[in-house]
């Protein structure tokens, strides 16, 4: 296995020193339709995306950013007796604002408690504002009020975030007002 920067991907295909290769996995959408051409010869492609799959044009894809993952912590979650696990999200509820993975996640959360016979009905909680998907501070913010809703609630004993930067805010919150022995189990 090897694994090479965009640039360093370059500078191989230029001077035709690109290494033997069984298949090539594109880490990230970086390479345009030509570099790929270029790169593949016959080699066979997969591409790993952190958001959607329909982003990978006709290449073989893992997407990690998905309905699993949170299906995935909501299981775990599950697993350990927990039964009023919450959703902390960074999109905002009913509209397609913010990230798209943070959706995806839901919805493996929702399957999960589903088909464990949990109903989930008022246990998701959303950013107040639309939210980057990049940057880290705007992410926190966007789910800070979020996060304090969702403490409000006494009965919730688990929550599944949307991510670290969704987990953040919830810990900064649980850390500014309640004694941790009441904290709630956190999977992001």
């Amino acid at each position: 296995v090897v694994a090479l920067n965009k640039p360093q991907v370059n500078a191989c295909v230029q001077s035709q020193s690109l290494p033997p290769t069984a298949g090539i996995m594109e880490w990230a959408h970086r390479l345009s339709a030509d570099d790929w051409a270029e790169l593949l010869g016959k080699s066979p492609a997969l591409a790993c995306y952190a958001t959607l799959e329909s982003e990978a044009e006709e290449r073989d894809s893992v997407a990690f950013d998905d309905v699993d993952g949170g299906r995935q912590a909501a299981e775990h979650l599950l697993h350990l007796g927990h039964r009023k696990i919450a959703f902390l999200g960074l999109h905002q509820k009913g509209t397609q604002s913010g990230p798209a993975w943070s959706r995806l996640r839901e919805e493996g959360w929702k399957q999960a408690l589903h088909d464990a016979g949990y109903d989930h009905a008022g246990l998701a909680f959303y950013a107040a504002r639309p939210t980057s998907t990049t940057s880290d501070p705007d992410q926190v913010e966007a789910v800070r009020e979020a996060a304090r809703r969702l403490l409000r609630r006494a009965d919730i004993d688990a929550v599944v975030t949307a991510n670290d930067r969704a987990a953040q805010a919830l810990v900064e919150e649980l850390r500014a007002d309640v004694a941790h022995k009441s904290w709630p189990a956190i999977v992001s």
